[in-house]
Parts: C-alpha cells; sequence; structure tokens
C-alpha cells in the first residue's frame, strides 16, 4: 500500500517503460566510444613519436650545419703509410623483385611461382681496415708527443665492390685500396685536445683518418633533415584522428 504522498507506478508499468528507454538508448554507443578512444590512442601515439623526432632532427640538422671539415681537420704533412692492409669479411648483397623478369642479367623468379616480392643476389662487396702509420705527428703536434705510443691507428672498414660478381661465391676477392708501405693522403683533428664531432665517423681514438672527412659529412647528409621532416608529418597526421574522435563524440556518443 502506498503511503500518502507517494506515487505507486504499476508494476506492469514500469516494466514497459525500462523497456523503452532500452529500445530507445542508442546500439551503436559502445562501438562509438570503441572508436573515439581508438582514434585517440593513434592519435596521441603518433604525435608523441613526431613530437621526438623533431627536435632531435632539429639538433641534428643544426650539428650537420656546423660540420666544416677543411676546418676541422688538417693534412698530416708528410703522408701515412699503410702498415697493414687486412681483409675482414665479404659481404653478399641482394636486391628484391616484385613481378618476375629479368634484372641485371639476373632471372629474378622462375616461371610458375607466386607474384611475391621476392630477393636475390646481386653483387658482393670485401671489407678490408687498415693499420695507418703516422709517427710524424709526434713533431707535428705536442699533444702527440705527450700522448706517445706507436703511432699506429686502425682505419674504418673499407668496402670495395667485386667487379662482374652477383653471388660471392663467384670470383675472387678484390685486392685492397691500399697496399703494406704504400703512402697516402691522412687527416688529423685540427685541435687534437679538443677533438670532432660524434658525426664524423673515426675509426681509433684520436680519429686519424685515410679517408677524406668530406665523405662523412655526405655520408651523415639528410639525416638530421630526415628526422624532423619525418616527425613533423606525424604530427600533421596525428591531428585529423583527434578532429575524428571529436566528430564521433558529438555525434553518436
Amino acid at each position: 500500500m502506498a503511503t500518502k504522498g507517494e506515487l505507486k507506478i504499476n508494476p506492469d508499468l514500469e516494466k514497459d517503460m525500462q523497456e523503452q528507454a532500452n529500445d530507445d538508448y542508442p546500439k551503436g554507443c559502445c562501438t562509438s566510444k570503441i572508436t573515439m578512444w581508438t582514434m585517440i590512442v593513434f592519435g596521441l601515439v603518433l604525435a608523441g613519436i613526431g613530437a621526438a623526432l623533431t627536435p632531435i632532427g632539429l639538433n641534428k640538422q643544426k650539428e650537420l650545419d656546423g660540420l666544416n671539415p677543411s676546418k676541422d681537420f688538417s693534412l698530416i704533412d708528410p703522408n701515412c703509410t699503410i702498415s697493414d692492409a687486412i681483409f675482414l669479411r665479404s659481404d653478399q648483397r641482394t636486391c628484391k623483385s616484385d613481378n618476375g623478369g629479368v634484372s641485371g642479367g639476373y632471372r629474378r623468379r622462375a616461371y610458375g611461382t607466386s607474384d611475391q616480392e621476392t630477393t636475390y643476389p646481386c653483387g658482393c662487396t670485401d671489407i678490408y681496415f687498415y693499420i695507418i702509420s703516422a709517427p710524424q705527428l709526434a713533431d707535428i703536434d705536442q699533444f702527440y708527443a705527450e700522448k706517445g705510443g706507436d703511432y699506429q691507428y686502425d682505419s674504418l672498414e673499407s668496402p670495395i665492390d667485386r667487379e662482374g660478381v652477383n653471388d660471392c661465391s663467384e670470383g675472387s676477392v678484390s685486392p685492397p685500396k691500399w697496399t703494406i708501405g704504400e703512402e697516402t693522403k691522412c687527416w688529423r683533428p685540427s685541435n687534437p685536445e679538443q677533438g670532432v664531432s660524434d658525426l664524423y665517423r673515426c675509426g681509433n681514438d684520436e680519429c686519424i683518418k685515410v679517408f677524406d672527412p668530406e665523405f662523412d659529412v655526405d655520408a651523415a647528409g639528410t639525416g638530421g633533415k630526415g628526422l624532423w621532416i619525418t616527425g613533423a608529418v606525424l604530427l600533421s597526421v596525428a591531428f585529423p584522428f583527434f578532429i575524428a574522435a571529436f566528430v564521433v563524440k558529438m555525434k553518436y556518443v
């Protein structure tokens, strides 16, 4: 029995009202929420990666722009001597193809096989490194005289393409760029106490080089620019995800 002031609702009518409310609730609401949060998560991930890459790339590009090999390095006079030429290994080069056909005289896939991307041998690279002898450094700069030692320095690894082969099992190992006892140009840091940027590739702690430092600048090339451009692109791609999530929220959630 209902007390005074209470409104008594028929149980059957209450059940009908609840069922009607359930029918009126958007069936796609939960799906829309999942879609919205998925877009937000994707947007946050892309934005986070982009925000990290952009400053790294800008800093690296700034450092690259500051490299000046002709100022950072000095030629060693007289030339250095190669005291040893050491063969390390042969690296097999492979290329990729999608459909069949012939590339560079090498058949990429047999007739009747799938159009799936395949790899094929397309060259061989022989790797050497050299021992650089530079005892004249002791007379050039007091830094080296005080440091002492045998004035023998390891070079960077030096790749030499083996000519006329597709596979490392073919042909003979390429001869080294320099032979033992041969003299060659070499470089040292202009300020050995200060050293040089880490963007220069050095085979030894003193960064005595038989490869022109200009090559290092070319190798570093667009690394910094590529990073900050990639970061900027990811940030711009993340923005539409947030817009789409907002639209889903306003329309369906």
